[in-house]
């Protein structure tokens, strides 16, 4: 299973935008370690049924991304176009 983000999607805080822009360094927020957000995944055909459920909870969710066939994870609109991240996580140890 492989995935696609899409760069324009992600909520990132403006002074850290502006610093991974400068320095087209987009794979950070996905590969730093520092997850403060949940990220999960929902089959196509239950999108619909998701955002009913959770209309409720003033909790906005953003679709970032898609899962795709094969492996690997890219990049979509990131300022060098498409780019396939190398580095897929955060080693602690």
């Amino acid at each position: 299973m492989g995935v696609r983000w899409m760069c324009q999607r992600f909520h990132i805080h403006k002074p850290c935008k502006v610093i991974w822009q400068k320095c087209q360094a987009w794979a950070l927020p996905l590969t730093g370690g520092d997850d403060y957000e949940l990220c999960f995944t929902v089959p196509a055909e239950k999108e619909a049924l998701l955002k009913e459920r959770t209309r409720h909870l003033n909790l906005p969710i953003t679709e970032i991304g898609r899962i795709t066939a094969g492996t690997g994870a890219v990049l979509k609109n990131a300022p060098k176009g498409v780019q396939t991240l190398e580095h897929l996580g955060f080693q602690h140890f």
